[in-house]
C-alpha cells in the first residue's frame, strides 16, 4: 500500500461538539501555486468563463460558484451575485407547456385518486405507478404531468419498451418532485434526554498558522471580519469567543517582517458559516472555537419505517445518522468527522482466483506487453477475492494473482479493527447489535473509502470485525486509515442526529432547535436506491427483444434515493481502471435509445444519480443540477463479452470479457450543460462525470466542483471518439491524492466494431476549451495513467498543477498542443514508446512558478529512439532557465529536438490572464 505525502481541503467552519483530531499521515494544507493575486484572477476568469458555458444560469448557481471560488475573499472589481434565500428558486419552475398531441395523464399525489380516470386535471390518479398504466392506454405519444409537490414512490417505477414514447414532464409553472423516501406520518414525540444550557470554549492558540489568508487588511467583507489592533493573542482570542459570527481567528504578533509590518497586533477572524484553509505562516497565530450544545434528544414509539432507515429526512434534509466523531457528511471535508487511532486487523484470506489472460489478439503494435510496463493482454481473476468480497460478477483485474499492475495491489481489505480506550470518549456500547453499525474507513493511500457493516464488537477490547463491505474500490488494502463509525445508540449526542431501533420502532431524534421537534414536522425514510428504470431488451449477446426508445423526463426533481455503498458492487473496465461502483442509481437506463434527462434536479440522492448501463444510444442527459449526490453525478458503464468462440476450463463470467464488438454498452451520449456540486458524501472515490466501457460520448459545457475525487474519471480507452469541450472543473481531489482534476486508465484492452473492421485501437479522444482548476492537492490537471493512449488535448486552461502531460506505464499517442499551464513542478513528463506511437508536447504555454526546473522529461524509445515530439513551446519560470530531460534545451535543440522551443521570465499577470481568455475565445 502507498503512503500519502499531502491531501488538502477547505475547513467547513461549524459552531459544535467538537470532534477528536486525527493524527494525519494526510495534511489537509493547500499547496498554492501562484500569488493571492493571480490566484483571484483566475479564479475571476472561471466565473466569468461558467457564465459563458451556462449563460442560463440562476442568481444561485451563479452565487454556488462564486462561494465555492471564495471570491469575497479576493479584492475583486466583479459585480457579486446576490446571497441565497431560501426562496430562490435554484432553476426556473418547469416551462415545458402542455403537450399539443397525444395522451396526457395527470398526477396529483396530495389531490388525485387511483381510481380516476387521470385523463383530466381536474380528476388526476394520485400515484405514478397508476399514470403509467393509464399512459400505455391513451392516444400517442403519451405524457404523464406531475402536479407541484412530492410524489413518494412505495415501488422503482419500472419503465419498458411498452412505455417507449412517454414523457414525464412537471405541470407547467410547478415543481414536481419524485421521491425515493417512505413518509412517516403520526409520529408523536417526547422527552428522552433534554438538557439546558451551552457554553464556548477556543482552542489553544495554534503557532506559526494564518486562517485568514486571502483577507484584506483593514477590511471586514462577508467572509471574515477586522476586528482591529490588539497586543495579544489572548486578545484576539477573548474577542472571537465573545462575538457570536466568529468561527476561527488569527492574530498577526509584533514582529510582522518589515515588508508587512503594518499587519503588527491586527486581529481578524473568519465569519460563522464560511470555509477557510489552514496556511502555514510565521508571525500569525489561530485558532477556533467551538461550542458545547445542550442535549435535546426526543424518541417517537411505534414508527413504522424501513428497516434501519439508512436516510432520514427532515423537511427535506438530510439527517445524521448517530455517529462518532460527530459530523455532518454533507458538508464536512476530511479530517473533520473522521479519526485515525486503529489497529486493523489482517485481510479474510480467500482462494486463489483463475488467472486469465487473454494474449491473442492484443496491443503489441502499439506499446510493450513485458511486466508493468504495458498492458496489450487482458488480464482478469475469476473467484478469490472477487468472489469472497462479493463483487458482480466476481472477477476483474485486481483479484489476479500476478495481475501487470503488480500483486502488491491485488483486492485485499481489513477484516477488522481495534480502538484505543480514548475512542467514543470512552464510552460502551450496551445496545449494539449485528449488522447495524457502520465503519467508513479511508483506504491506506486516500484513494477511496471502504465501508463495512459490522457483525461483532467487543465492549472489553474494542474490537470490530465484519464480513460484508470493502468493496467500494479496485485495488484494495490490507490496511485503512481514517475512520469514522454510524449508526450506534450511544452516540447520539449530535444535532440533527438520529437512531431507529429496529426491533422497538423507537425513532430517537436531537431536536436542532429548542423545545420538542413540531408536530408538522415532515418526516421520511430512504427506502428505494432506484427511483427510475428504463429498460429494454436486446441488450446482452444474442438477444432480440426490443430496445426501450424515445422516453423524455424534463423539469422533475428527484430525491431521496437511499444509500447504495453496501449494495454488490462492481469492478467497471473489468477491473481495468482503480474504481468499483454499484450498477444503480436514482434514474437507470439499459437497453434503450434515444433517452433524455433535461432540465431536470437531483438533490440529496444518497447513491449515484443517473446510470447508463450496457446497451444505449444517443442518451441526453442535460441542463440538469446534481446536487448534494452522495456518490457519482451521472455514470456510463458498458457490458463486454468473452470471444464467441472461447473455450476456457473456468469461463470468464456473463457481461465481461475483452470482446465489445456486440455493441453492448452505451454509444453517442451527450452529457451537456449540467451542474455538478457538492458530491461524494458517502463514497470518496467519485465524479460529477464516471465513464466506462463506453464510447463516442459527448461531455460538454459541464460545471462541476466541490468533490473528494477526480472531477471526469475515464476508467478504460474502449473503443475512443469521446470529446470533452468546454467544460470548468474546479474544488475537486479535496479529500483524496494521486488524482488529477481529470483522470485516466488504459489498462484492459477491448475490441470493437468499426467501419466492419474489429480493432483494439480507439478513436482519438479530443479534450478541448475546458477550465479545469486543479486548486486542491496538485496533481496533473489531466491525469493520464497506467496506459492512457489515444488522447488529443488542446486549446485548454489549466492552471495549478504540479505537471502537465503526464503519460506511464506504457502510455502513448497522447498529444497536448496550445495548451496554458500554470505549474508548479513542470509541464510534462511521460514513459518510453514505440516509434510511430510517440507523444507530443507542441505550441504550449508552460509556466513554472519554480527556478530552473527541469520543463519536461521523457525517456529514450522502445527498440529504438523514439522521442515525443517536441516543439514550439513557450517556457516561463522564476528565473527565465529551464532543462529539459537531463539536457539544456539548446542541446536538445543542437540534436534537431523541440526546435522553437523559448525560456523567459514568467510574464505579467495580465499577459498570462490574456493568453488564457484567448484559448477560451474570451474577448
Amino acid at each position: 500500500c502507498e503512503m500519502v505525502p499531502r491531501v488538502t481541503r477547505l475547513w467547513i467552519a461549524v459552531a459544535v461538539l467538537a470532534a477528536v483530531p486525527a493524527a494525519l499521515s494526510v495534511t489537509p494544507i493547500p499547496d498554492p501555486v501562484a500569488s493571492p493575486e493571480l490566484t483571484c484572477k483566475f479564479y475571476e476568469l472561471t466565473y466569468e468563463y461558467s457564465k459563458v458555458v451556462q449563460p442560463n444560469l440562476t442568481t444561485v448557481q451563479q452565487r454556488a460558484v462564486w462561494d465555492a471560488l471564495q471570491l469575497d475573499s479576493c479584492n475583486t472589481t466583479l459585480p457579486a451575485p446576490p446571497p441565497h434565500t431560501s426562496t430562490d428558486p435554484r432553476r426556473p419552475l418547469p416551462s415545458s407547456p402542455l403537450p399539443a398531441t397525444g395522451g396526457v395523464v395527470y398526477v396529483d399525489f396530495v389531490k388525485g385518486s387511483d381510481s380516476a380516470s387521470g385523463t383530466s386535471a381536474d380528476d388526476p390518479v394520485k400515484t405514478l405507478g397508476k399514470a403509467q398504466l393509464v399512459a400505455q392506454t391513451v392516444a400517442k405519444p403519451p405524457t404523464i404531468v406531475l402536479r407541484g409537490g412530492t410524489h413518494y414512490l412505495d415501488a422503482t417505477l419500472a419503465l419498458t419498451q411498452a412505455d417507449s414514447g412517454l414523457t414525464i414532464q412537471s405541470y407547467p409553472g410547478e415543481l414536481a418532485t419524485i421521491s425515493g423516501a417512505s413518509q412517516l406520518s403520526g409520529v408523536t414525540w417526547e422527552p428522552f434526554n433534554v438538557t439546558k444550557g451551552s457554553s464556548a470554549t477556543m482552542s489553544a492558540p495554534i503557532p506559526n498558522m494564518n486562517f485568514v489568508y486571502g483577507c484584506t487588511q483593514g477590511k471586514t467583507t462577508p467572509y471574515c471580519t477586522f476586528y482591529g489592533k490588539v497586543d495579544t493573542v489572548e486578545a484576539c482570542s477573548d474577542a472571537c469567543l465573545a462575538a457570536e459570527n466568529c468561527s476561527a481567528y488569527t492574530w498577526h504578533d509584533l514582529n510582522q517582517p518589515p515588508p508587512v509590518a503594518s499587519w503588527d497586533g491586527q486581529c481578524y477572524w473568519i465569519n460563522v458559516g464560511n470555509s477557510y484553509t489552514q496556511h502555514p505562516e510565521t508571525h500569525h497565530v489561530s485558532g477556533t472555537k467551538t461550542i458545547v450544545l445542550p442535549k435535546n434528544i426526543y424518541v417517537a414509539h411505534n414508527v413504522a419505517a424501513p428497516e434501519h432507515i439508512a436516510g432520514l429526512r427532515v423537511n427535506g434534509l438530510r439527517g445524521i445518522r448517530a455517529r462518532w466523531p460527530n459530523g455532518d457528511p454533507e458538508y464536512q471535508l476530511f479530517p473533520d468527522g473522521w479519526v485515525s487511532e486503529a489497529t486493523w486487523k489482517a485481510p479474510t484470506s480467500f482462494p486463489p482466483a483463475t488467472d486469465i489472460v487473454v494474449d491473442s489478439p492484443n496491443r503489441s503494435a502499439e506499446g510493450p506487453c513485458s511486466s508493468s510496463s504495458g498492458y496489450c493482454y487482458y488480464y482478469t481473476g475469476v473467484g478469490g477475492a472477487c468472489e469472497g468480497l462479493g463483487y458482480e460478477p466476481p472477477s476483474g483485474y485486481w483479484c489476479a494473482a500476478n495481475p501487470p499492475r503488480g500483486s502488491t495491489y491485488s483486492e485485499k481489505v481489513p477484516s477488522g479493527m481495534t480502538v484505543g480506550t480514548s475512542a467514543f470518549d470512552g464510552r460502551k456500547w450496551k445496545a449494539w447489535r449485528p449488522n447495524e453499525t457502520v465503519v467508513n474507513a479511508f483506504r491506506q493511500g486516500h484513494w477511496f473509502s471502504y465501508v463495512f457493516l459490522t457483525d461483532t464488537y467487543n465492549g472489553t477490547s474494542n474490537e470490530m470485525t465484519w464480513t460484508v463491505g470493502g468493496f467500494q474500490g479496485g485495488e484494495g488494502c490490507g490496511t485503512a486509515a481514517e475512520w469514522n463509525v454510524e449508526n450506534v445508540f450511544e452516540e447520539l449526542d449530535y444535532p440533527n442526529e438520529y437512531y431507529y431501533d429496529s426491533v422497538t420502532k423507537d425513532l430517537y431524534y436531537f431536536y436542532n432547535g429548542t423545545g420538542a421537534p413540531p408536530s408538522d414536522l415532515e418526516l421520511a425514510a430512504t427506502q428505494l436506491q432506484q427511483l427510475v428504470t428504463i429498460t429494454g431488451g436486446g441488450s446482452a449477446r444474442g438477444e432480440t427483444a426490443p430496445h426501450v426508445t424515445d422516453i423524455s423526463i424534463r423539469g422533475v426533481q428527484f430525491s431521496d434515493a437511499a444509500l447504495s455503498t453496501l449494495a454488490p458492487h462492481g469492478l467497471p473496465s473489468d477491473g481495468g481502471g482503480d474504481w468499483a461502483v454499484a450498477r444503480r442509481a436514482a434514474v437507470h437506463i439499459s437497453g434503450a435509445e434515444r433517452v433524455s434527462v433535461e432540465q431536470c434536479r437531483f438533490e440529496r440522492i444518497d447513491g449515484n444519480g443517473v446510470m447508463l448501463s450496457g446497451y444505449t444510444r444517443n442518451a441526453t442527459i442535460r441542463g440538469n443540477e446534481f446536487h448534494l449526490i452522495g456518490e457519482n453525478g451521472v455514470v456510463s458503464w458498458g457490458y463486454t463479452a468473452d470471444y464467441p468462440d472461447a473455450n476456457r476450463s473456468v469461463p470468464i463470467p456473463t457481461t465481461q470479457g475483452p470482446d465489445a464488438t456486440d455493441g453492448n454498452h452505451p454509444q453517442y451520449s451527450l452529457i451537456d450543460g449540467n451542474f455538478f456540486h457538492e458530491i461524494g458524501h458517502f463514497q470518496k472515490q467519485v465524479s460529477c462525470y464516471f465513464h466506462a466501457q463506453s464510447q463516442l460520448s459527448t461531455l460538454s459545457n459541464n460545471i462541476c466542483f466541490n468533490g473528494p475525487r477526480a472531477g471526469v474519471n475515464y476508467n478504460d480507452g474502449m473503443g475512443g471518439g469521446d470529446v470533452l469541450s468546454g467544460n470548468i472543473i474546479f474544488n475537486m481531489v479535496r479529500e483524496t491524492q494521486d488524482h488529477g482534476t481529470f483522470n485516466s486508465w488504459d489498462r484492459q484492452p477491448f475490441l470493437v466494431e468499426r467501419d466492419g473492421q474489429s480493432t483494439f485501437v480507439p478513436v482519438t479522444r479530443e479534450i478541448t476549451k475546458n477550465l479545469w482548476i486543479n486548486n486542491y492537492n496538485p496533481q496533473e490537471a489531466t491525469d493520464n495513467d497506467d496506459g492512457s493512449c489515444w488522447y488529443e488535448t488542446h486549446h485548454n486552461v489549466f492552471p495549478f498543477s504540479s505537471g502537465g502531460l503526464k503519460n506511464d506505464f506504457g502510455g502513448h499517442d497522447n498529444h497536448h498542443h496550445n495548451n496554458l499551464y500554470y505549474n508548479s513542478n513542470n509541464c510534462m513528463g511521460v514513459c518510453a514508446q514505440k516509434e510511430g506511437h510517440e507523444d507530443a508536447f507542441y505550441n504550449n504555454t508552460c509556466i513554472i512558478a519554480k527556478n530552473s526546473p527541469q520543463y519536461a522529461g521523457f525517456s529514450p524509445g522502445i527498440d529504438g529512439p523514439a522521442y515525443p515530439i517536441m516543439h514550439d513551446n513557450r517556457v516561463y519560470t522564476l528565473d527565465g532557465k529551464a532543462t529539459e530531460a537531463g539536457k539544456s534545451i539548446e542541446e536538445w535543440q543542437a540534436q534537431g529536438h523541440d526546435l522553437g522551443t523559448t525560456v523567459g521570465v514568467i510574464p505579467s499577470d495580465d499577459q498570462v490572464l490574456a493568453i488564457a481568455r484567448g484559448l477560451l475565445g474570451l474577448p
